[in-house]
């Protein structure tokens, strides 16, 4: 189910996510050279801002004021429109890129093996040494329990919750102890 926030809080939230992304995501981009700050739209680098902090800090000011003013959260016209715009150049031009479009299978393969993988281990003694991920997915059950009850929910919602959850580094780390052998030790041989 898609939530709709219910306090202004939670608004504000959701509107500083998108920002945040959309701004951070320009800015990689333009670090990993799929784009150049010459391709960004003039309007979008004069009003809004050349990197993830200018960005952020318009459209905040701008949010706040404009909510002031109307008594509705929200952006004004004029933010609103390069704020669209933005977000059809970063699709364009970066979430389309072919380098991206190339990693997407590797992405996939990695987040399916770690569901299948914590899947199954919601089948498996919880006691039975395993990885450490294993390990810390069961810590992360042990205290999720309580709210899981309460909702009962099921393996698959535990599982998507503690996936959705990963960083980019700790996902690969798991997927390295899921896909890669522990190495032999030599006793006795440097390294040890």
């Amino acid at each position: 189910k898609n939530r709709l926030p219910a306090t202004w809080e939670g608004c504000a939230v959701r509107f500083a996510d998108k920002i945040a992304y959309l701004g951070r995501d320009l800015e990689d981009a333009l670090l990993a050279g799929f784009v150049t700050i010459a391709d960004v739209p003039p309007d979008i680098r004069a009003v809004l801002g050349s990197n993830n902090g200018e960005i952020i800090n318009t459209l905040v000011i701008d949010l706040i004021e404009n909510s002031a003013k109307s008594g509705v959260m929200g952006f004004s016209d004029e933010k609103f429109a390069l704020l669209t715009q933005l977000r059809n150049f970063n699709y364009e031009h970066i979430y389309g890129h072919p380098r991206i479009r190339r990693y997407e299978a590797y992405c996939d393969r990695i987040i399916r093996t770690l569901f299948d993988h914590l899947l199954a281990q919601c089948e498996r003694d919880p006691d039975e040494p395993g990885l450490p991920l294993d390990v810390s997915f069961a810590r992360f059950l042990s205290r999720m329990r309580p709210a899981y009850e309460r909702e009962k929910s099921g393996p698959m919602r535990w599982v998507a919750d503690y996936v959705a959850g990963m960083t980019d580094n700790y996902a690969l780390a798991a997927m390295a102890q899921i896909t890669l052998p522990e190495p032999i030790s030599f006793p006795g041989m440097r390294g040890d």
